[in-house]
């Protein structure tokens, strides 16, 4: 069952959530005909959770969050990241930035105090999640606009200057992100971006990057609705803006 984990978090991360939505039903079932209720956990929220989000199934995203909010252990574990994980994403997919923001935020300090944000993987997505939940809640409340902003800048800066090479081309994401807060034009930091995150095999990234220029290169906006095409992905508009939430991304206009 490790190895199923582990090649589905590999499939998230590679943006390949076809296959994701074809293996994940057996494997959450087998899980349980074994009893492994913490391994069906894993296979239900983090990453692999993405899948019925660009799928557009919210229902099942919602009954697969809610076995994560289940989850009792006397410290923060990898289990309750992975659900907060899944809990703003399912927000951001929403379009309800100030609800995924006050999310993530209940849980940040349990997350930093645990040893969970030494692993590499878990601390760039956890910071790249920090961004996105940063600009959407940017929108959201403008109220909290300036310090919203600055938390993804510097989210932003930690990332590029990380070590490990997909560190970077997120954190050029996320200052397109702020570009586009700051009403200007984002173009040239997704242009950016994109070698490395094709580089990386960040697929969802590049598609969403892609997304955002498809009115500046027709060849973007082709290939970004392939990947979606492919993926099957119910409603792009709301991916992307999943995958890199801002003001309304002018790249290109």
């Amino acid at each position: 069952m490790r190895v199923r984990q582990f090649t589905c978090y590999a499939l998230a991360m590679l943006g390949r959530f076809a296959e994701l939505a074809r293996r994940l039903p057996g494997y959450e079932r087998d899980a349980e005909a074994h009893g492994d209720l913490y391994g069906a956990l894993n296979l239900r929220v983090g990453l692999p959770h993405t899948t019925w989000l660009v799928r557009g199934d919210v229902e099942r995203a919602r009954a697969a969050l809610a076995h994560g909010e289940r989850w009792q252990a006397d410290a923060f574990t990898l289990e309750h990241y992975y659900t907060m994980y899944a809990g703003a994403q399912l927000h951001l997919y929403r379009g309800d930035g100030a609800a995924a923001y006050r999310h993530f935020a209940a849980s940040w300090r349990a997350l930093t105090r645990s040893f969970l944000l030494r692993i590499q993987t878990i601390r760039f997505n956890a910071w790249y999640l920090r961004g996105r939940v940063a600009l959407a809640g940017a929108v959201a409340e403008p109220n909290g606009r300036a310090a919203r902003r600055a938390e993804a800048r510097g989210v932003a800066r930690k990332l590029t200057r990380a070590k490990g090479t997909w560190g970077a081309p997120l954190g050029t994401l996320l200052e397109a992100g702020v570009a586009a807060l700051d009403g200007g034009d984002p173009s040239p930091l997704l242009l950016a971006a994109l070698p490395g995150l094709d580089a990386a095999g960040l697929r969802l990234h590049a598609a969403t990057a892609r997304w955002y220029l498809r009115g500046r290169d027709a060849a973007h906006g082709e290939a970004a609705e392939r990947y979606f095409r492919e993926e099957e992905a119910a409603e792009p508009e709301r991916v992307a803006a999943m995958t890199l939430p801002a003001l309304a991304l002018r790249a290109g206009s």
